[in-house]
């Protein structure tokens, strides 16, 4: 699917405003730290939940917009809303916390970077459907594009979609299972148990927290919260709930999408030479 609205840098198809220059900047120019946290997701996994409790926990005003306490480093478009200055990223004080949708590659490499990486997946059925919704949202930069829930799954499947495709994507990423610098969780999780995601959170990037502050933090990140207080970012919320896919995934397509996941994960448990991994 090719989008007028697209780059492609280093491989990967981007929305327009990303570019090459802003990458080639993170990779040269950028002084990375230890206390460096990167929130990695494919888009519609639960970037928005997470990046709410990691800018909760950083600050307890929770009308700060969660984008001001963990920017999104990547856009390189000055009129974008996401964009951040070069000079102000390094004014974040630590641990700075980053978004990015990124593969385990370039400025996000787990092996060579000193920083830490939160990694969410989540259902990949739930994903996809919530993903189609968020391609044709007129806001997210998509207006020329205009396509059938059948169209675009078979597009998905063939990895033509942005972000490098969903399965070479959860493998870059999957494949450092272990990696002392890098926190799975799924969304599952963290909806069906916020308190602990958020300890486990709090806990792996060096800040301490008490029981008020999760319960704060649990009742600032409800969907119905983040939602009423980001109107402007409507389109980020359309339902936040597991099992979604029902809807309108046909039993046929459910199969498919089904078995290639389990082809991926059965490659990672032969990479590690286990079947006893369970990767969500």
């Amino acid at each position: 699917m090719k989008n007028k609205n697209d780059n492609t840098v280093y491989g990967l198809k981007v929305p327009y405003f990303i570019n090459k220059e802003r990458i080639d900047e993170l990779i040269n120019k950028v002084e990375f730290r230890e206390s460096d946290v990167w929130l990695v997701t494919y888009p519609r996994s639960g970037t928005t939940l997470t990046q709410g409790i990691l800018a909760n926990i950083l600050n307890k005003n929770a009308s700060a917009p969660r984008y001001d306490i963990v920017p999104w480093p990547e856009v390189g478009d000055k009129n974008i809303r996401y964009y951040i200055s070069l000079e102000n990223l390094a004014k974040i004080n630590n641990p700075r916390c980053f978004k990015s949708h990124w593969t385990a590659s370039e400025h996000v490499d787990p092996i060579k970077s000193c920083a830490k990486f939160i990694h969410i997946s989540r259902n990949c059925l739930d994903m996809v459907t919530s993903y189609y919704h968020q391609y044709l949202n007129p806001v997210d930069g998509n207006k020329s594009y205009n396509c059938s829930w059948n169209d675009f799954f078979e597009q998905f499947m063939a990895s033509e979609l942005r972000w490098g495709g969903y399965f070479h994507h959860y493998y870059s990423w999957k494949q450092h299972f272990g990696a002392p610098n890098i926190l799975y969780l799924s969304y599952e999780e963290i909806l069906t148990d916020m308190s602990s995601s958020i300890k486990k959170i709090a806990d792996f990037i060096s800040i301490d927290i008490n029981s008020r502050d999760v319960k704060r933090i649990t009742e600032a990140c409800q969907f119905e919260t983040m939602k009423a207080r980001e109107p402007q970012m409507e389109h980020h919320f359309r339902r936040g709930i597991i099992g979604d896919h029902q809807r309108m995934m046909s039993e046929e397509q459910r199969n498919r999408l089904t078995l290639k996941m389990n082809e991926v994960k059965a490659q990672l448990q032969a990479s590690f030479k286990s079947d006893l991994l369970s990767f969500n």
